[in-house]
Protein backbone atom coordinates (compact mmCIF):
# COMPACT_ATOMS: atom_id res chain seq x y z
CA UNK A 1 0.00 0.00 0.00
CA UNK A 2 1.20 3.47 -0.75
CA UNK A 3 0.74 5.99 2.04
CA UNK A 4 1.18 8.69 -0.58
CA UNK A 5 -1.75 7.67 -2.77
CA UNK A 6 -3.82 5.45 -0.47
CA UNK A 7 -3.86 2.75 -3.18
CA UNK A 8 -1.84 -0.34 -4.05
CA UNK A 9 1.80 0.57 -4.55
CA UNK A 10 3.03 0.73 -8.12
CA UNK A 11 6.60 0.49 -9.47
CA UNK A 12 7.16 4.19 -8.70
CA UNK A 13 7.53 3.22 -5.02
CA UNK A 14 11.10 2.15 -5.88
CA UNK A 15 12.11 5.64 -7.05
CA UNK A 16 13.70 8.42 -5.04
CA UNK A 17 11.09 10.91 -6.30
CA UNK A 18 8.35 8.87 -4.64
CA UNK A 19 10.10 8.98 -1.26
CA UNK A 20 10.83 12.71 -1.55
CA UNK A 21 7.11 13.27 -2.24
CA UNK A 22 6.31 11.00 0.69
CA UNK A 23 8.19 13.33 3.04
CA UNK A 24 6.46 16.47 1.68
CA UNK A 25 2.86 15.31 1.19
CA UNK A 26 0.34 14.14 3.81
CA UNK A 27 0.11 10.46 4.67
CA UNK A 28 -3.11 8.78 3.51
CA UNK A 29 -3.03 5.96 6.02
CA UNK A 30 -6.80 5.59 6.45
CA UNK A 31 -7.32 5.39 2.69
CA UNK A 32 -4.55 2.80 2.40
CA UNK A 33 -6.00 0.59 5.14
CA UNK A 34 -9.48 0.83 3.62
CA UNK A 35 -8.07 -0.05 0.19
CA UNK A 36 -6.30 -3.09 1.68
CA UNK A 37 -9.53 -4.28 3.31
CA UNK A 38 -11.39 -3.71 0.02
CA UNK A 39 -8.81 -6.00 -1.66
CA UNK A 40 -9.73 -8.76 0.83
CA UNK A 41 -6.88 -8.33 3.32
CA UNK A 42 -8.04 -9.50 6.74
CA UNK A 43 -4.69 -9.88 8.54
CA UNK A 44 -2.35 -7.00 9.19
CA UNK A 45 1.22 -7.38 10.50
CA UNK A 46 3.06 -4.32 11.74
CA UNK A 47 6.83 -4.51 11.41
CA UNK A 48 8.21 -1.94 13.77
CA UNK A 49 9.43 -1.17 17.26
CA UNK A 50 5.95 -0.64 18.69
CA UNK A 51 2.40 -1.35 17.52
CA UNK A 52 1.48 2.28 16.73
CA UNK A 53 -0.11 1.69 13.32
CA UNK A 54 -2.20 -1.21 14.61
CA UNK A 55 -4.10 1.12 16.93
CA UNK A 56 -4.67 3.57 14.08
CA UNK A 57 -5.75 0.76 11.78
CA UNK A 58 -8.31 -0.48 14.31
CA UNK A 59 -9.76 3.03 14.45
CA UNK A 60 -10.08 3.09 10.66
CA UNK A 61 -11.57 -0.42 10.37
CA UNK A 62 -13.69 -1.60 13.28
CA UNK A 63 -14.45 -5.04 11.81
CA UNK A 64 -13.93 -7.60 14.64
CA UNK A 65 -12.99 -10.29 12.08
CA UNK A 66 -9.76 -8.46 11.19
CA UNK A 67 -6.55 -9.69 12.83
CA UNK A 68 -3.73 -7.35 13.88
CA UNK A 69 -0.29 -8.73 14.79
CA UNK A 70 2.66 -6.65 16.07
CA UNK A 71 6.23 -7.75 15.51
CA UNK A 72 7.61 -5.97 18.58
CA UNK A 73 6.08 -4.43 21.70
CA UNK A 74 7.87 -2.29 24.32
CA UNK A 75 8.23 -4.01 27.67
CA UNK A 76 8.04 -7.51 26.21
CA UNK A 77 10.98 -9.65 25.11
CA UNK A 78 11.32 -9.47 21.32
CA UNK A 79 11.38 -13.25 20.85
CA UNK A 80 8.27 -13.69 23.00
CA UNK A 81 6.32 -11.10 20.97
CA UNK A 82 7.48 -12.46 17.62
CA UNK A 83 6.55 -16.02 18.57
CA UNK A 84 3.22 -14.89 20.02
CA UNK A 85 2.28 -13.21 16.74
CA UNK A 86 3.60 -16.19 14.78
CA UNK A 87 1.42 -18.51 16.89
CA UNK A 88 -1.59 -16.30 16.18
CA UNK A 89 -0.91 -16.45 12.45
CA UNK A 90 -0.60 -20.25 12.67
CA UNK A 91 -3.94 -20.49 14.51
CA UNK A 92 -5.46 -18.41 11.72
CA UNK A 93 -4.36 -21.04 9.22
CA UNK A 94 -1.21 -19.51 7.74
CA UNK A 95 1.41 -22.06 6.71
CA UNK A 96 4.58 -21.73 8.79
CA UNK A 97 7.89 -23.21 7.66
CA UNK A 98 8.84 -24.63 11.07
CA UNK A 99 12.09 -26.21 9.84
CA UNK A 100 13.33 -22.86 8.55
CA UNK A 101 12.30 -21.19 11.79
CA UNK A 102 14.26 -23.64 13.96
CA UNK A 103 17.28 -24.01 11.63
CA UNK A 104 19.49 -21.31 13.21
CA UNK A 105 18.91 -22.53 16.78
CA UNK A 106 21.05 -25.30 18.30
CA UNK A 107 19.10 -28.42 19.18
CA UNK A 108 19.61 -32.06 20.03
CA UNK A 109 17.37 -35.11 20.07
CA UNK A 110 16.38 -36.60 23.40
CA UNK A 111 14.55 -39.83 24.13
CA UNK A 112 11.20 -39.42 25.82
CA UNK A 113 9.40 -42.22 27.63
CA UNK A 114 6.85 -44.12 25.57
CA UNK A 115 4.14 -43.49 28.17
CA UNK A 116 3.80 -41.01 31.06
CA UNK A 117 4.89 -43.24 33.94
CA UNK A 118 7.75 -45.13 32.35
CA UNK A 119 10.69 -45.85 34.67
CA UNK A 120 8.96 -44.44 37.74
CA UNK A 121 6.38 -46.08 39.97
CA UNK A 122 3.37 -44.02 41.04
CA UNK A 123 1.14 -46.73 42.57
CA UNK A 124 0.47 -46.64 46.26
CA UNK A 125 1.53 -49.78 48.11
CA UNK A 126 -1.78 -50.37 49.89
CA UNK A 127 -0.59 -49.66 53.46
CA UNK A 128 -3.83 -48.81 55.32
CA UNK A 129 -2.28 -46.59 58.01
CA UNK A 130 -2.20 -42.80 57.90
CA UNK A 131 -0.82 -40.42 55.33
CA UNK A 132 2.64 -40.26 56.92
CA UNK A 133 3.25 -43.95 56.14
CA UNK A 134 2.04 -43.33 52.61
CA UNK A 135 4.49 -40.44 52.25
CA UNK A 136 7.27 -42.55 53.77
CA UNK A 137 6.56 -45.27 51.22
CA UNK A 138 6.76 -42.80 48.33
CA UNK A 139 10.11 -41.60 49.66
CA UNK A 140 11.28 -45.20 49.88
CA UNK A 141 11.17 -45.41 53.72
CA UNK A 142 8.69 -48.25 54.25
CA UNK A 143 8.07 -51.46 52.42
CA UNK A 144 4.73 -52.64 51.10
CA UNK A 145 3.02 -55.49 52.95
CA UNK A 146 4.10 -58.95 51.82
CA UNK A 147 1.72 -61.43 50.26
CA UNK A 148 -0.56 -61.51 47.26
CA UNK A 149 -3.17 -58.83 46.75
CA UNK A 150 -6.77 -59.97 47.21
CA UNK A 151 -8.56 -60.93 44.02
CA UNK A 152 -11.58 -58.76 43.30
CA UNK A 153 -14.46 -60.10 41.27
CA UNK A 154 -15.09 -58.24 38.01
CA UNK A 155 -17.99 -55.81 38.30
CA UNK A 156 -17.96 -55.73 42.11
CA UNK A 157 -17.87 -52.28 43.71
CA UNK A 158 -15.31 -52.08 46.53
CA UNK A 159 -14.53 -49.16 48.86
CA UNK A 160 -11.21 -47.41 48.27
CA UNK A 161 -9.56 -45.97 51.37
CA UNK A 162 -7.25 -43.05 50.74
CA UNK A 163 -4.73 -41.95 53.37
CA UNK A 164 -5.48 -38.65 55.07
CA UNK A 165 -8.78 -38.12 53.24
CA UNK A 166 -12.30 -38.04 54.62
CA UNK A 167 -14.26 -38.51 51.38
CA UNK A 168 -15.62 -41.91 50.42
CA UNK A 169 -14.40 -43.32 47.08
CA UNK A 170 -15.02 -46.63 45.35
CA UNK A 171 -13.37 -48.63 42.62
CA UNK A 172 -14.64 -51.28 40.27
CA UNK A 173 -12.85 -53.74 38.02
CA UNK A 174 -14.43 -54.43 34.67
CA UNK A 175 -13.58 -57.20 32.28
CA UNK A 176 -14.25 -57.50 28.59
Amino acid sequence: MSNLTGRLAAPEIASSDYWCDHVIHPVRFAEGIEAAAAQGVSTFIELGARPTWIGMGRQCLSDPELQWWPSLRPGQPDVLQLFSSLAGLYRQGFAIDWKALHRPFPHRRIELPGYPFQRQRYWWSGVKEGASLWLDHNKGGSTPPAGPRPVVEAGLLEPLSLPGGQEQRFQIQLSV
